[in-house]
């Protein structure tokens, strides 16, 4: 099948998560990390295209960034 993908960035310190980008058949989501420091969490949310699902499948990964 064909999926949609959504990337979210949650920051840590805040609890605050945002959407970096809403669903579509990208795949790849690139970060410019300038002006970030902390822990971070990734999230990428997959769902069959056209789904109304929020989410089939999740992945998060734990980042960190320290300042320079």
């Amino acid at each position: 099948g064909s999926y949609e993908y959504k990337f979210r960035l949650k920051d840590i310190s805040t609890n605050n998560p945002e959407t970096m980008q809403d669903y579509s058949k990208n795949n790849i989501w690139s970060w410019d990390t300038s002006g970030y420091s902390g822990q971070f969490l990734i999230s990428v949310w997959v769902r069959n295209t056209g789904s109304k699902s929020d989410w089939e499948a999740y992945h998060q990964i734990p980042f960190q960034i320290d300042a320079a």
